[in-house]
């Protein structure tokens, strides 16, 4: 097992973001946050619901089609216009994890939402080889109807917990956005769920899990899992607070030099959010030797 150094920088870093985040849900609402906060306001009128299942709301308004989970839950942002560029920052900071693992070969996404990440797979990367896990037929319905989910890729009908502790194969990437309504899913505190989740990595994959956690306890529970097993943690903090979205691998992650290569490497063909992703990397302090 892996020892912690430094534990005070880092309850003091995880202190910091819980106290910059609101309390919320997939991508949660904050005075910084304008694209969430809008699209709450813009919900409020009748008029935009395109489609109602349960407790699920598709609206539509400005060219945008959004997915509403109830409170101040967006689950996902997709543009009529350009429907494989991701737009909530959550989602981009997950993506990021290709800054560390370039060039995946497969690759595991865990709650498939408004199939944000399946469309982008889908357009910019359509050799990786992408198995969803969806428990929920009515998100697999809406995403198929209304969030062009593409028919290319593993989909999977089960719970998270389920299939990361009987799946058998190895990943570059793992995807991890597990939301129940305004929280983020209780399995994300589990040590054994984490442990399953991390045995899912290939030598040297990388986990990108997005997270909400209400206080600085959880959080630090989440990354004293993680760190048994991957002991290379980075945060991806965005300046208009919100969610915070953890990365974790085996392997160092690169210098900011190499991570700002690879962004504009990948802005080229996809995405220019990449380069903010990668200068506003929090990396934990290098771990002890065993």
């Amino acid at each position: 097992m892996t020892g912690w150094c430094c534990r005070g920088t880092e309850t003091g870093i995880a202190g910091a973001l819980v106290s910059g985040m609101s309390t919320g849900a997939g991508q949660r609402t904050t005075a910084r946050a304008p694209l969430v906060a809008r699209l709450l306001a813009a919900g409020r009128d009748p008029s935009t619901i395109v489609a109602e299942r349960a407790g699920f709301r598709v609206h539509q308004a400005n060219g945008l089609r959004w997915l509403y989970g109830g409170g101040d839950a967006i689950q996902s942002v997709m543009s009529l216009t350009t429907p494989e560029r991701p737009l909530l920052p959550a989602t981009i900071q997950l993506l990021g994890a290709l800054l560390w693992r370039p060039a995946p070969v497969t690759a595991l996404n865990l709650g498939i939402g408004g199939g944000a990440i399946e469309r982008f797979v889908a357009r910019y990367l359509p050799s990786l080889r992408l198995w969803s896990v969806e428990r929920s037929q009515d998100a697999v319905v809406l995403a198929t109807e209304h969030f062009a989910l593409p028919p290319s890729g593993e989909l999977v009908r089960a719970s998270a917990e389920d299939f990361v502790a009987t799946d058998r194969r190895r990943y570059d990437l793992v995807w991890c956005d597990l939301f129940d309504g305004e929280r983020q899913a209780a399995c994300l505190g589990d040590g054994a769920f984490l442990a399953a989740l991390c045995r899912r990595l290939a030598r040297y994959g990388v986990l990108a899990m997005n997270l909400s956690p209400r206080d600085e306890a959880e959080l630090l529970q989440t990354l004293m899992h993680l760190r048994k097993t991957l002991p290379w943690v980075a945060l991806s903090v965005r300046s208009d607070g919100g969610n915070v979205v953890v990365m974790a691998s085996r392997r160092a992650l690169p210098t900011e030099e190499a991570l700002l290569a690879r962004a504009a490497q990948l802005a080229e063909g996809s995405m220019p959010e990449f380069a903010a992703v990668a200068g506003a990397l929090v990396r934990l302090p290098r771990p002890a030797d065993p």
